[in-house]
């Protein structure tokens, strides 16, 4: 669904289910457009048999660091979202705790159908951890990848990366940030410091998942792909082919 997303203009009548909010109204329609395909699935007595994975690309700023909707920063506004795994041989009323990523959602799904996941699939299978009550724990420490371009490619600005766990986010930036994310959650005061003991662990984090991008990338060419996958990714309206021919 494409659905919230700016511009905000709900259909009639679901702005006021959200008091006037226009934003509010599109999560209403969106949340409505979602139940209506999940009680088709119920009628046709499919529930049961079918995996329901609600996620987001995305979340909207709504003002906070300056920025409206999204696509420039990399905090938490816009880079936390929802990730539910639905279906009844998974654990019930279940949360992980630690950070998770959206690059998880395929290896997770190829896992909880008994497929291996390939090797050149980035991510990480949450199957065993959410399907078994005594299953293996996420590691608390793991540090998962973000990135924006938009600027770099649209304002001539600097890209932005970064790295989170459990607790801290490191942005890197020409003006380097650090976040404790416990204490301080709305991402506002930078604790970075050149030579502390966090950065340097951060900065060989994202140095890390950085190397390991551009190993994949030289294996993988989109020139190489069927011409028939290319033009379906490309009618998606994200995907430009035009830097790779």
């Amino acid at each position: 669904l494409f659905d919230p997303h700016d511009a905000y203009t709900p259909p009639a009548g679901f702005a006021e289910r959200a008091d006037g909010n226009l934003y509010g109204g599109e999560i209403a329609f969106a949340d409505e457009q979602m139940g209506l395909v999940l009680d088709a699935i119920k009628k046709q007595g499919k529930l049961d048999e079918t995996l329901v994975v609600m996620t987001a690309d995305h979340g909207e700023s709504l003002g906070e660091h300056g920025e409206d909707t999204h696509a420039i920063f990399i905090y938490d506004a816009t880079t936390h979202v929802p990730l539910v795994f639905s279906h009844p041989n998974l654990q019930q009323d279940f949360a992980l705790s630690s950070p998770v990523s959206s690059v998880d959602i395929a290896p997770t799904i190829l896992g909880l159908l008994g497929l291996p996941k390939p090797d050149i699939m980035d991510g990480l299978s949450l199957a065993p951890i959410i399907i078994n009550v005594n299953g293996p724990a996420l590691d608390a420490e793991r540090v998962i990848y973000s990135e924006s371009m938009f600027g770099y490619y649209n304002l001539g600005w600097a890209e932005l990366r970064g790295v989170r766990d459990h607790a801290w986010r490191y942005i890197q930036a020409p003006q380097p940030e650090l976040y404790d994310l416990t204490a301080d959650p709305q991402e506002i005061q930078n604790l970075w410091q050149p030579d502390g003991s966090r950065p340097v662990f951060f900065r060989q984090q994202l140095n890390q998942f950085l190397q390991n991008g551009e190993q994949n990338n030289q294996s993988t060419k989109v020139s190489d792909m069927d011409p028939d996958e290319r033009a379906k990714l490309e009618a998606l309206g994200y995907v430009s082919f035009a830097f790779d021919e």
